[in-house]
């Protein structure tokens, strides 16, 4: 049997389908805002990349060498799913590709529930449900 990239529906259903996936519907609004305002304040408005954010990673990157900030939630997703944590323009360019397959087969609701839940939030983390109990010893839905 060939060896494939699963997509991103079956991602999808098979993360949805585990016992520590916190639906967004469980997850604080106030926490979602958060989040959308520090990673992607533009998610619900771009269609996986934000040609905006490019122009001026590239900027930063020709004036001080940084790109830091130009990935958006969909791209942040994607690379946790499919990649490993390497710079390179090969990696980026494929990522922005799967973002934009991530957006035509998915939700906005459902992409940022995949990255809520796969995300690393330090200390050994991964993911809203078990991150609000390790900090604060609270659900999601009481962040």
């Amino acid at each position: 049997m060939q060896n494939r990239k699963r997509t991103p529906i079956e991602i999808y259903n098979e993360r949805a389908s585990q016992q520590d996936f916190c639906p967004l519907k469980d997850i604080s609004d106030y926490f979602i805002y958060f989040i959308l305002n520090a990673e992607d304040l533009m998610f619900y408005a771009h269609k996986g990349i934000n040609i905006y954010a490019i122009r001026l990673g590239l900027r930063a990157l020709f004036k001080n060498g940084s790109t830091n900030g130009c990935s958006t939630i969909t791209q942040q997703t994607v690379k946790n799913l499919y990649f490993t944590f390497e710079r390179s323009w090969t990696r980026k360019i494929k990522e922005a590709l799967l973002a934009l397959q991530f957006e035509n087969q998915l939700s906005k609701d459902q992409i940022l529930e995949l990255y809520l839940n796969i995300i690393y939030f330090d200390n050994g983390q991964y993911g809203i449900s078990n991150t609000s109990r390790f900090y604060f010893g609270k659900t999601p839905k009481e962040l």
